[in-house]
Parts: structure tokens; C-alpha cells; sequence
């Protein structure tokens, strides 16, 4: 999370990021990080009784793609999705036209205001660079624009801790494509690559690599 608030606060440097919602929060931890109230979104009612998020935020239980009764058309200036959006199938439902990655995708750009950020997360593990590169053409089908400078591969700049993710972030631009390709969102990798985080401790910054 460490990673996605030095984001946020670049981002903030050029635009007003007042509305933030977290998809798939746990229990507040971007909220507890930034210090400041915002909208979370989870699927597990238990993490809100930690009590671990801004003592303000407005806590909701909700699917991804299943918003529209709990969050209002371009409401946020910020949507994060950390580590969660791997978590939606990409299986087609629907008859084979929608899948519950597409309908997640939908809803987040309903969801954001005109040039409104889109901030995802996934595990190291999960992604290879081209995969990565059909994400891109995969958001960009659901009106999101790529920021290529804070996309890619990171890694800690900290000399005695070892931690890998890849971040994507992208700004709505538009409205989604009528068409759409399921395969284009089919980050998963075929073959897992083996990497495990051996030393722990806090990151004070971040490096892209690749």
C-alpha cells in the first residue's frame, strides 16, 4: 500500500483527488495509510469489525460487479484495486458474452469521474510482460487510457527487503467499447513463476524495472 499512496500523491500533485473508493479493501488499510476517510468496498463483512480503517469512512459490502444499488455514476475521483482483481473470474457468463471481469471493469469506469485514475495492483507472480501488454488493450476497450510512467514492474529500492508487484494505472477516458475480448483481460500466467518474498520490513522506495 506503501506503493500505491506515493502514486496517489503524485497524482495529487497535478489533480484533485478528494474521492477515493478502495475496491476490495479488507479492513481499511489504504484508508489507514493515507490517514484519511474514504469509501471501501468488500466482499467479507468481518474485516469492517476490525476497526482497522479511518474512523470515517463509509464501509460497504459489495461485489465488483454488482455496484450500482450502493455507488452513484461518477461519484470518485480515485479507484484503487489492490491485489483483488485477480480474484474475478474470466470466464464467460451471460451465454458466453460477459464475464465477472468485464462487469468489474464496467462498474469501475461508471463509477469514476471524466479523467478520474484507476489505480490496479496484482501479485508479481501473476503477471508476465505480455500479458501485462494485453491488460492495456483489454482497460483501454473499457475507456481507460494507460499511464506508462507509474505502469510496470517494481521492485523495493531498499536494499534489505525484497518486494515485487505490478501496478497499472490508467485514467477513464471514456465509455466502454460495445466489443470486447475476454482474452485481452487473461493476465494469469500459464506457468507460475517462483518468487517468494524472503526478506521482510518496510520499503521506503520503489524502483520500476523491465
Amino acid at each position: 500500500m506503501r506503493l500505491v499512496k506515493k502514486v496517489i500523491r503524485e497524482l495529487s500533485e497535478k489533480d484533485d483527488l478528494t474521492k477515493k473508493v478502495d475496491l476490495g479493501s479488507g479492513p481499511g488499510i489504504l484508508s489507514h495509510i493515507l490517514d484519511e476517510p474514504l469509501t471501501n468496498v468488500e466482499l467479507n463483512p468481518k474485516h469492517f469489525e476490525q476497526n482497522f480503517a479511518h474512523k470515517d469512512c463509509k464501509n460497504i459490502v459489495a461485489s465488483f460487479h454488482n455496484l450500482e444499488k450502493e455507488l452513484s455514476d461518477e461519484s470518485f475521483d480515485l479507484a484503487v484495486c489492490s491485489l483483488s482483481f485477480n480474484y474475478t473470474s474470466n470466464r464467460p457468463t451471460d451465454g458466453g458474452v460477459n464475464t465477472e471481469r468485464e462487469k468489474s471493469l464496467k462498474e469501475f469506469n461508471r463509477i469514476l469521474r471524466k479523467n478520474g485514475y484507476l489505480i490496479l495492483t496484482l501479485p508479481y507472480s501473476d503477471v508476465q510482460e505480455e500479458s501485462a501488454k494485453n491488460l492495456e488493450v483489454g482497460l483501454k476497450r473499457f475507456g481507460f487510457e494507460t499511464l506508462s510512467e507509474k505502469t510496470g514492474f517494481v521492485k523495493s529500492e531498499t536494499d534489505n527487503v525484497d518486494f515485487r508487484v505490478y501496478i497499472h494505472t490508467c485514467r477513464k477516458v471514456g465509455e466502454p467499447s460495445k466489443e470486447s475480448d475476454p482474452k485481452e483481460l487473461d493476465f494469469k500466467l500459464r506457468d507460475k513463476r517462483s518468487y517468494a518474498m524472503r526478506k521482510k520490513g518496510i520499503v521506503k522506495d520503489f524502483v520500476f524495472f523491465k
